[in-house]
């Protein structure tokens, strides 16, 4: 089997516009702005975890998520240089944006337990047809995948 590579993110890559930010900085303003209002100087230790856990999100957020290569090889798939063995994937599932109806991410589904989710960053369409092609035959395509109530939610919130 001739490997083939695909470009895409090593997790799942959200495009959140300037409005999202502003509203997601109000809202920690408000808890901020809450906490020390309504817990004195108490609150203070409150901030500072707020504080971090928001830092935190946002270094991940901006600088978390990278380029890389996804190539399908005989044995299993090497995403960057992490190698998956072929045994450890069940299947694999092609989300669609819904506005566009391009792919949008590859998801793959982990025999053992959970998923991953690569969002694709391939501006050749033809090199993307040729990939999806070929891992259509290397993996069984999975028409969706269920996800907790939780996990629904950060996904259309963009978290």
């Amino acid at each position: 089997m001739e490997s083939v590579t695909l470009k895409v993110f090593s997790g799942e890559k959200h495009d959140r516009s300037k409005t999202w930010w502003i509203v997601f900085f109000i809202i920690v303003a408000l808890l901020i702005l809450s906490s020390l209002w309504f817990t004195g100087f108490r609150g203070f230790l409150e901030v500072m975890v707020i504080g971090m856990i928001v830092s935190w999100y946002v270094f991940f957020s901006l600088f978390g998520v990278k380029e890389t290569e996804m190539k399908i090889e005989e044995n299993g798939i090497l995403i960057g240089e992490e190698f998956i063995p072929r045994e450890q994937i069940s299947w694999y599932v092609l989300e669609v944006d819904s506005k566009t109806y391009q792919p949008k991410n590859i998801v793959l589904v982990f025999a053992n337990w959970g998923y991953r989710i690569l969002t694709i960053n391939e501006p050749d369409q033809q090199a993307l047809s040729g990939f999806l092609n070929t891992l259509s035959q290397f993996l069984p395509r999975l028409g969706g995948f269920e996800q907790s109530f939780v996990e629904k939610l950060a996904r259309i919130f963009k978290l």
